[in-house]
């Protein structure tokens, strides 16, 4: 009702028509929940400066997957990448693609241009083994990158892109760079990415898993067709992530495991957190010495990436990525992944529960999101209250 009250009001002519003509030009989806949802979120980017806590609740119960470029929008919204002002957002992309692309020439095109004789996989990662061994690591963790899914198949991107690529290794007058970006794909464009960001993060560096981040990211911006993202799309998406792992790099970096977001503390939230939820099953995995690292390491470090087809992961990163309280939500979906299968657990041993932990029964993503939701409603604000006694009560004895 509320949504009804607020689109009827709504006057589309209002909107700021160079980011999301592309989204309001698409076929009205036969969901009227949906529609009205996607007029709400256009309506808020009409203001001078976005309210992003709005975003956010809006976002957090998902996104319509028929309304192209409305998550890749939503999505550079909610990783603090794009301005809260839209008027602003042609020359931050301007500014964001020249600083993307000198990164890039410079540790990219730059080094293939030296490479002698002709820029294929073998010639290139034999260049980078003695130079950088990084890049060679990134490709073999790129080319095992989601597999089962044509586009991250070696498949050449479309020829607006290699018009840009082109463009980049023009002043360099070699045939072979020229012929090398004839024949890009987005799995090069993946390498690109995810070497630039190690060239620039010495600190971190690239660490396996990155790779995974990377995808749902990439996916999503390079099928995006609204045109007025295209020649930003790849700067984006390495923003985007840099965003992304800045977030979580106490995963990546060994020395901060223990840190307040650091992957063992990720783990024990989680498993302090199915003691509250189901602590019958809690405590039957703990008599049965199935520690959390043995299950949910993979989950927090690449967060679920590896436990859906990407369709779903893009659905559930909606909700991780909008959180307010960052990756609160991720650990009440993991936690109802495993209660989801508490009979089966409750019946196991330690090694049927390891099996069934390590690689679950299939269960819907949209069944699992709504009983998430449902956890999180009920829990969360119970530790809301709980910490607002306790607040008052400190308060009260001072």
């Amino acid at each position: 009702i509320f949504l009804d009250c607020v689109t009827k009001n709504l006057n589309m002519e209002d909107q700021p028509k160079d980011f999301v003509q592309h989204i309001l030009n698409q076929q009205a989806t036969p969901n009227h929940y949906l529609q009205t949802k996607i007029n709400l979120l256009m309506h808020m980017l009409k203001s001078e400066s976005i309210k992003l806590s709005e975003v956010r609740q809006l976002t957090f119960s998902g996104l319509p997957d028929e309304c192209n470029g409305l998550r890749s929008l939503i999505w550079r919204l909610i990783l603090h990448y794009l301005p809260d002002d839209y008027h602003k957002w042609e020359q931050f992309l301007v500014e964001k693609i020249e600083d993307y692309e000198h990164f890039k020439v410079h540790f990219v095109y730059e080094n293939l241009n030296k490479i002698q004789g002709e820029l294929d996989e073998e010639n290139i990662n034999n260049y980078f083994r003695e130079l950088d061994p990084i890049w060679f690591q990134i490709y073999k963790d790129v080319i095992r990158t989601r597999r089962e899914l044509n586009f991250f198949s070696f498949i050449r991107v479309p020829q607006w892109r290699v018009d840009i690529e082109k463009r980049l290794v023009a002043d360099y007058n070699n045939p072979e760079l020229t012929k090398y970006v004839d024949n890009i794909t987005h799995n090069d464009l993946m390498i690109h990415i995810l070497y630039v960001f190690a060239k620039l993060n010495p600190g971190i560096g690239y660490i396996q898993g990155m790779n995974e981040l990377l995808a749902p990211i990439y996916y999503t911006f390079a099928t995006d067709n609204n045109p007025v993202f295209k020649e930003s799309m790849e700067a984006d998406t390495f923003y985007c992530l840099t965003k992304l792992i800045a977030e979580t790099k106490d995963n990546f970096v060994r020395q901060l495991d223990s840190s307040p977001i650091g992957l063992k503390q990720m783990m024990q939230q989680l498993n302090d957190l199915l003691r509250i939820v189901d602590n019958r099953v809690w405590k039957h995995l703990e008599k049965n010495e199935v520690n959390p690292q043995f299950y949910s390491i993979r989950w927090c470090l690449l967060l679920l990436t590896q436990e859906f087809e990407l369709p779903e992961i893009l659905q559930i990163w909606d909700l991780f990525l909008a959180d307010e309280n960052r990756f609160e939500y991720f650990y009440y979906f993991c936690v109802n992944m495993v209660v989801t299968h508490r009979d089966l657990i409750l019946k196991g041993d330690f090694n049927d529960n390891i099996k069934l932990l390590q690689k679950m029964p299939s269960v819907p993503v949209r069944q699992l999101l709504i009983s998430t939701q449902e956890l999180y409603d009920k829990y969360s604000r119970k530790k809301r209250v709980a910490k607002l006694q306790l607040t008052r009560s400190a308060s009260f004895q001072v």
